[in-house]
């Protein structure tokens, strides 16, 4: 009768002792290659092949420091509006080389939601909330703790104190929507 106990513990030892031969061969292959580029020819040869790349992506650079010179001349520190411009360049520019290129299958449906997460950040940039009277019908403030909360303590029935409290719910509710969107498709949009 063959002992299964003592013949799996063999199989398991010989498995191990395999792959561990194995895997420390692995290593030593490793060490002897690598030893081989240690020379002078191969530092020299690395700095070649490092030059010649830093060369190639200098107009790259240049076409980045005019594409988003404005951007950047433009920004302040004190407003979270600027966090908005800079993503709104962002997005713009992958936008315009997603259209041009159209590289991979499904690109029109990527660049639908670029253009609305585009809607959404002029939307809160420019607070357009402030200056529309019809786009009160945009606003569903019946269901909101907030606004009830806040038309219960408006005194006298200040209306421009409404219209700010108002303002904020949408452009609160611009910006939940653009960071759902941007969570969602985003990893999309890199190539």
């Amino acid at each position: 009768m063959v002992n299964l106990k003592k013949l799996e513990k063999n199989l398991d030892d010989a498995l191990e002792k395999e792959t561990s031969d194995t895997l420390e061969n692995w290593l030593d292959k490793q060490r002897e290659e690598s030893k081989k580029y240690d020379g002078l020819y191969y530092s020299i040869r690395r700095f070649v092949i490092d030059t010649y790349w830093k060369i190639r992506h200098i107009p790259h650079g240049i076409s980045n420091i005019i594409k988003w010179g404005p951007t950047i001349y433009n920004d302040h520190d004190w407003d979270h509006i600027y966090i908005f411009k800079i993503l709104l360049t962002k997005i713009r520019h992958m936008r315009h080389r997603t259209e041009k290129i159209k590289f991979y299958a499904g690109w029109n449906n990527e660049v639908k939601w670029m253009k609305m997460c585009e809607y959404l950040m002029e939307y809160i940039i420019k607070s357009k909330a402030w200056e529309d009277e019809e786009e009160e019908k945009y606003l569903n403030c019946k269901n909101s703790e907030y606004y009830k909360f806040l038309v219960e303590n408006i005194i006298n029935g200040d209306v421009k104190d409404l219209k700010h409290y108002k303002c904020d719910i949408r452009e609160g509710k611009a910006q939940r929507l653009l960071w759902k969107i941007l969570s969602w498709r985003s990893p999309y949009w890199w190539d």
